[in-house]
């Protein structure tokens, strides 16, 4: 894994980059058949590998029971991702999961205004930066268009905090499209592919 340093994203580098197979374990009060299918969605459809170890130090993701739904890291080693009963959803520890490999929230890309409007009047104050776009010399969308359907574009009442909505398609047709967790969107796919399989397998 290369020590560069980059907020998440899939910026043109993530922090840091991850070498495979990336271990991983799964606490005891996790069901270790919703990681499977977790990772087994990014394996199918990537290059990347996983190896399940029973404990470990350093670079690597642990799963954990938690009071709350949230990445822990110190320098990646390792990386905790924590479920709580009211996130234990594959879709959500899916996204986490994903989150950790670097891809950026949809919304989160810097040519967004193009596509949705953040009504930060309706965000929680204390989370509004995580609506703030990000600087495009640290991001690489490998001209792939804007993904409505993205697992990694969250719902239109993301962080709100009087119930309106926070995230609005400036396209109508896809006001229902925004928030899905079921699957893995198409440029998810491609973008993971892209970055870290590019010289490893072919990329469709």
């Amino acid at each position: 894994m290369s020590n560069i340093r980059l907020k998440r994203a899939i910026f043109k580098n993530v922090q840091p980059k991850w070498t495979f197979p990336i271990k991983y374990s799964v606490g005891s009060s996790v069901n270790p058949q919703l990681i499977e299918d977790v990772l087994n969605d990014i394996r199918q459809q990537t290059c990347l590998t996983f190896q399940k170890v029973s404990s470990f130090q350093g670079i690597g993701i642990k799963y954990v029971k938690g009071a709350s739904c949230g990445i822990f890291s110190k320098d990646y080693t390792p990386v905790i991702i924590g479920i709580a009963s009211f996130c234990g959803k594959k879709g959500k520890i899916l996204k986490k999961t994903l989150n950790i490999l670097g891809l950026l929230d949809e919304e989160d890309r810097p040519n967004r205004n193009n596509y949705v409007t953040i009504n930060f009047q309706n965000v929680v104050d204390s989370v509004r930066f995580e609506l703030n776009s990000k600087d495009p010399s640290v991001v690489n969308s490998y001209n792939l268009r804007y993904d409505y359907g993205s697992i990694m574009h969250n719902g239109k009442y993301y962080v709100s905090k009087n119930g309106k909505m926070t995230i609005v398609p400036k396209n109508k047709l896809y006001f229902d499209t925004i928030g899905q967790i079921a699957q893995l969107g198409f440029n998810d796919v491609k973008t993971l592919n892209m970055y870290y399989c590019s010289s490893k397998c072919s990329i469709n």
